[in-house]
């Protein structure tokens, strides 16, 4: 048997998923202590929102499932332990509720989450706009320094050089650490 390859996944998914299972697991076990053990429905029904929404925050819409299955689980142990149509309903009520949040907050995860990646998209290439023109400069820059026969030649172009890096400096800090400064000039914005 082929062993799962638990590297491919990150510690911080590893904990959401745990997490879930253990709060839904949770529920699983009040809702059905309090509707079928004990006979009378005296669990707080809101608990159950605690793993269904951190499943749409963490995974979006797909996490919604866990809202779905938490739902019917109520209703369906509400029928079992014989609660009464009017708990019954109040139930359903609050499971159509219940389900709308989720699928809210899932919709509204999906979007977070793809405006993110189309952040993280627009710094790339913003990166090799400007990063390509920068290296094409420098190598020009070189080829000059090369070919300066005068002391302000090799000044003029020194002084280019080191602003270009400066330029090139602020770009990378801007994509890779998402702030804009650059150590080497006189200037730096945080």
């Amino acid at each position: 048997m082929k062993k799962p390859n638990l590297s491919k996944y990150s510690m911080e998914s590893i904990i959401e998923v745990l997490t879930v299972i253990f709060l839904t697991s949770l529920s699983v076990w009040l809702i059905s202590y309090y509707t079928m053990v004990i006979g009378k429905e005296i669990f707080y029904t809101h608990f159950i929102y605690i793993p269904a929404i951190l499943s749409a925050v963490w995974w979006g819409k797909k996490g919604s499932i866990n809202a779905f299955f938490l739902g019917f689980f109520l209703i369906l142990s509400d029928m079992s332990a014989d609660v009464g149509d009017e708990k019954v309903l109040l139930h359903l009520s609050q499971v159509f509720i219940f389900i709308i949040v989720t699928m809210i907050t899932g919709i509204i995860s999906d979007e977070r989450i793809q405006a993110l990646k189309e952040k993280e998209e627009f710094l790339q290439e913003t990166a090799h706009y400007f990063l390509n023109p920068i290296s094409i400069a420098r190598g020009y820059i070189d080829l000059l320094l090369c070919d300066a026969s005068s002391e302000r030649e090799i000044m003029v172009a020194t002084r280019i050089k080191e602003a270009v890096e400066r330029i090139e400096e602020a770009v990378k800090n801007t994509v890779e650490r998402r702030a804009i400064y650059e150590h080497k000039g006189d200037v730096s914005l945080k």
